[in-house]
Order: C-alpha cells, then sequence, then structure tokens
C-alpha cells in the first residue's frame, strides 16, 4: 500500500544484517487497519485533559477523533472555538514487547503546534514511575518544522533528576507531510537504534557516560502509543497559521523478533492452585509450539499453540515454551512462583524492580538500598527525607501492582523502623487515577526493626496503588520483607496457627491445603465425635485434604507439635 515504497530498502537491510550478524527476524505483530473501526483487542482509548505533564491544550477523546478506513488508522486533531480534540491510543496490557525491530509507516500533519508521536512507555514501570522505568520515542515531530523527525530516549532517578538522548533526522527532499514514511526501532537489551525508512540515524547504548550515574531502564516490557497533541512546553502553541482539522495517518504497525527475544506472558506469582492462568508468547509466523509446566500443574488448553490457559497446583516451577521456526528452536521459561504472598520482589534482593519512588510539590528524599541495616536477606530500603512540602504524600514510597478482588479479605505485612520513636507512617490502598482512598491506616515506628500488620476487606475489584507516604516528618525510615496475601480463612474454629504453617481454602471449597515445616507435626482428621479417621507425619512441606473424599457430617483438621503434643491448629473443613 502507501509504504510500498521502502518495503524494499526495509528488507534489504534486515537481509543484510542478517548475513552480517546471523539474525533471523520473525514477524510476531501486525496491524494493519484493514476493517472500518479500531480494534479494542489491541487498543485502548486514553481520554481526558490537563495538559498531560506538558500544558497541552487538547481533550483526548474516546474514538470520536479516530477514523480506521480504507487500511489506514487517521488520528485527527481538531478546534471548536477556543476548545481542542484529538485523539490517543495505546496497546498496555495487550500487546507488550521487549527488543525487536517495531515500526510504523505513518504519514504527518502540519502546522504549528501540532506534535504527533509514535512512542512507547513501560508496561508495568518494574524500576519505579516516570522517568526511572524509562520512555521511548520511536518518533517524534513539530508540525511546524515538517522535514525533520526525532528519536528520543528518556530515563532517570525522579522528575527532578533526569536525562535524555536525542537525535534529529532531516529528509533531504520533500517532507513527512505529503508522503509515508517508516519509522521503527531496532532494540536490543543493551542498545536501541533508530531509523527513518530503513537509513539508521540515532543509536544509544547502556555504555554511554549518561548510564553511569543513571539506571539503564530498556530492559522491562514496553507498549506502543499513537497521538495527535496540540500545543505544548516543546512546540508551542497553534497560531493564526494552523489549519484544522490535522490528521495523522498510520497505514500499519509491525514487530519483528528474533527467537531469544520471544518472552513468555503471564503472572509470576501466584497463590496456590490458582485456576485458570494464561501464558502465552508472541505469535510467530510458522512456528509451532510445545510446552511444559510444574509437576502439579495442568494445561487446560492450548498444547501445540502459542497460548495457554493452566490450571497451577502448590509446586512452583518454570512454565517453559519451545517455540521451533526455520530459523531455528529456542526455549523460553517464566518461572511460577507459587506463594500466598503477591509481591514480586517484596524484599528489594532485585533492587528497585516493582518499587516507585515519588516526590511532590518541592518535597525531596534519598531512597537507598542499604546493605548493611537489611532486616532479612541482604538489602533494605531506607528513605531519607530531606525537605518537606505541605502534604504527608508529597513523599511516597509506592507500587501500582496490586490487585484486590472485592469482598475478599487481605493481610498485608512488612517490617519497618525509624531513626526516632513515635515517627508517623501512613499507608493507603488508592485508586489508580483519582486517588480516592479505599484502606487508610496511620501507625506509629520504632527505632527498632518491628513487624507491622494491616487487615481488611477489598471494597472494589481493580489493580490499585499501594502507597507508603513519608511527607511528615524528616529523617530516615527503612523497610523491608513486604507480605501481602489473602488473608488465610477467618473461621471461629480456628483456634491457632504459628509462623511456621500456613492453612487456606481452594476456590471450589472442596481442598484445603497445608503448607510450612510439616516434619515436625502431627496432622490429624477428625470427625464431630473427634474419632481420629487418618493420621499423618513426615509429609514434607505440604498436605491436602479432598472433603468430597471425606463421610458426610463435619470433620476437622488438627495440627500438633511432635515434640511436646501441643496444639498449634485445629479448624473445621467440612460441616
Amino acid at each position: 500500500m502507501e509504504c510500498l515504497k521502502y518495503l524494499f530498502a526495509i528488507i534489504l537491510s534486515v537481509t543484510l544484517i542478517n548475513n552480517t550478524q546471523a539474525q533471523c527476524w520473525n514477524l510476531v505483530f501486525e496491524e494493519e487497519f484493514d476493517g472500518t473501526s479500531l480494534d479494542l483487542t489491541t487498543w485502548e482509548y486514553q481520554i481526558g485533559s490537563g495538559g498531560w505533564g506538558n500544558n497541552e491544550l487538547q481533550y483526548y477523546t474516546n474514538g470520536s477523533n479516530v477514523e480506521v478506513s480504507n487500511g489506514t488508522l487517521k488520528i485527527i486533531a481538531q478546534k471548536f472555538g477556543d476548545t481542542y480534540t484529538s485523539s490517543r491510543i495505546r496497546t498496555i496490557n495487550k500487546a507488550d514487547f521487549r527488543y525487536g525491530r517495531l515500526e510504523a509507516c505513518i504519514r504527518l500533519p502540519i502546522g504549528q503546534g501540532i506534535w504527533p508521536a509514535f512512542w512507547m512507555m513501560p508496561t508495568d514501570d518494574v524500576y519505579g514511575g516516570w522517568p526511572r522505568s524509562g520512555e521511548i520515542d520511536i518518533m517524534e515531530y513539530l508540525g511546524n518544522d515538517s522535514n525533520t523527525v526525532y528519536g528520543t530516549c528518556h530515563f532517570g532517578h525522579s522528575p527532578n533528576d533526569k536525562n535524555y538522548l536525542t537525535q534529529s533526522y532531516d529528509l533531504s527532499s520533500g517532507d513527512f507531510h505529503t508522503e509515508f514514511h517508516v519509522f521503527a526501532i531496532e532494540w536490543e537489551d543493551n542498545v536501541i537504534r533508530w531509523y527513518v525508512d530503513g537509513q539508521l540515524y540515532h543509536a544509544v547504548s547502556d555504555s554511554h557516560p549518561q548510564f553511569d550515574y543513571f539506571n539503564w531502564p530498556f530492559t522491562e516490557d514496553f507498549h506502543f502509543i499513537l497521538n495527535v497533541a496540540v500545543g505544548g512546553n516543546w512546540p508551542g502553541y497553534p497560531d493564526a497559521t494552523t489549519v484544522f482539522p490535522q490528521t495523522m495517518e498510520v497505514d500499519w504497525v509491525r514487530v519483528y523478533q528474533e527467537l531469544p527475544d520471544v518472552q513468555i506472558d503471564g503472572t509470576a506469582m501466584l497463590q496456590p492452585y490458582t485456576s485458570a492462568q494464561t501464558y502465552a508468547v508472541s505469535e510467530v509466523s510458522g512456528a509451532t509450539y510445545n510446552w511444559s509446566v510444574p509437576t502439579d500443574a495442568q494445561i487446560i488448553s492450548g498444547q501445540g499453540t502459542n497460548e495457554i490457559v493452566v490450571d497451577m497446583g502448590n509446586a512452583s516451577g518454570d512454565i517453559v515454551v519451545d517455540v521451533m521456526t526455520p530459523c531455528g528452536t529456542v526455549s523460553q521459561s517464566v518461572y511460577a512462583d507459587i506463594s500466598p504472598n503477591v509481591l514480586p520482589n517484596y524484599n528489594f534482593e532485585n533492587g528497585s524492580q516493582n518499587w516507585s519512588f515519588n516526590q511532590f510539590n518541592g518535597a525531596y528524599a534519598d531512597f537507598n538500598l542499604d546493605n548493611v541495616q537489611a532486616y532479612e536477606g541482604s538489602t533494605a530500603m531506607c528513605v531519607d527525607v530531606q525537605n518537606l512540602a505541605a502534604n504527608f504524600w508529597d513523599i511516597q514510597l509506592g507500587r501500582a501492582d496490586v490487585n484486590l478482588v472485592a469482598g475478599e479479605y487481605y493481610t498485608l505485612s512488612f517490617w519497618a523502623k525509624a531513626d526516632q520513636n513515635g515517627k508517623d507512617l501512613d499507608i493507603s490502598f488508592i485508586h489508580p487515577t483519582n486517588y480516592s482512598s479505599y484502606t487508610y491506616r496511620n501507625i506509629t515506628l520504632t527505632d527498632e526493626w518491628a513487624q507491622y500488620t494491616i487487615e481488611f476487606v477489598a471494597p472494589v475489584t481493580l489493580n490499585v496503588l499501594l502507597n507508603f507516604d513519608l511527607g511528615d516528618e524528616l529523617g530516615e525510615t527503612c523497610f523491608d520483607d513486604f507480605s501481602f496475601a489473602k488473608t488465610a480463612l477467618l473461621s471461629p474454629h480456628l483456634t491457632g496457627i504459628d509462623d511456621c504453617l500456613a492453612l487456606w481454602e481452594a476456590p471450589d471449597n472442596t481442598v484445603f491445603h497445608l503448607a510450612g515445616l510439616l516434619n515436625q507435626y502431627t496432622i490429624e482428621i477428625l470427625n464431630a465425635n473427634e474419632t481420629v479417621i487418618s493420621t499423618h507425619t513426615n509429609v514434607g512441606n505440604s498436605f491436602s485434604v479432598n472433603t468430597a473424599q471425606l463421610p458426610a457430617g463435619r470433620h476437622f483438621v488438627r495440627v500438633t507439635n511432635q515434640s511436646d503434643g501441643s496444639l498449634v491448629l485445629q479448624q473445621n473443613i467440612k460441616e
């Protein structure tokens, strides 16, 4: 179609790369916009105004500024009086990628104050909020300079301590408004390269001196964003010469990956006996697939395809897929960690991954991975507040990966200490966009390591933010060893539990599971008359009771210490 004239040059460049570097690109994603509406299984709209951090003027609408027709996507910026509207779409959690050749064929709008972009943002912010987890601008363009585009990557420690590396590309003739052009990056674990119509014009690697100070964050999943902004700090604002409407037209978006870059997408931390978990890799043209799962897990559907559905058991282990193509065979895996604790990197042993460090309104703190004061393991997170602002939430240690299910009981526990007794800590679970609070606690810390626990019932089903607000007082607070899990059964028959034992119920209410250092216990199943039905010792680290196999009537489980016969736990398991 519109980009056909560039196809030969791009294929030639990829072929040369194959010959010189033994690369073999596999098409894993293509959006050709062949329908009559935006495919909402791949894209979603980002809606709203407020300047988007750049003092932009437009309101992003829920589809009224998007048209899909004649094989292209049109994002249309419009003016109604003093009001500007446009559209911004993204593929977050629907088409996320790490590494490969990522490209789009686009014809750009024109005019003062028009600011279109084809770019990528991190899907999970594993290194923290912007700019800690990075930003990749595959193409940015200012409508008043129609023969120049820019490729940029952003990174940093905080919004007040950040940087970027950028380069422009100028057409030798013509402009980006009258014809389609292909904008691409080739992204590896330690380098990103930018191209226009197959011509390399910019490259950034982790050996750049900037990354002696800043973290190289481009090792996680990113998603696509396509938008047309109106006005802003960089482009300036529309003037009398700017004509509306203005349209960015996209012919296609494609992703090619080498087989080692094809990653498994799926949940890495799971509660025991979680059912219907999906694991998938990008669909590689012409590939066949073979999956394997931990010993007590079961593939329910999808074996032989690029996506499987699995019922997990109680054993952690690797989810493995062998992807076989004419380029060869590669095995990829993701470790499924089965634990009641659903927080990855709960103890900072993987650095700052999954955590965010927020400072607002002039407040300032040092967020330090401390290898001296750790409560457990080798690392703690110590937050040294050096400058306060007006609000207790102006300094935050936080997470954006906490999933709640309405009506479920949850327990959050962690270890903390302050540099003085009596220091306040505010903890809240809040909505990710409007910041309304669902659960709030204020606790008082001591100057020695202590464990703190919060129990609550989730009021909503939502992925929420968990914030530890430290903006009340100057000084240092250290954290370690977090746990967030659905609360074990809250039954009046529960008479005890110790630190080495956990008891929970499977979703179907028929199987109870014990886990812990069980070899030190005697486990008995009894009926309502306290007649022992069965006795179990030396069972290892896990034990399950299927109540459907017990006779009718009330039954309970009793756990006692083998050393002294003391009762550890007793609970009804069948009424």
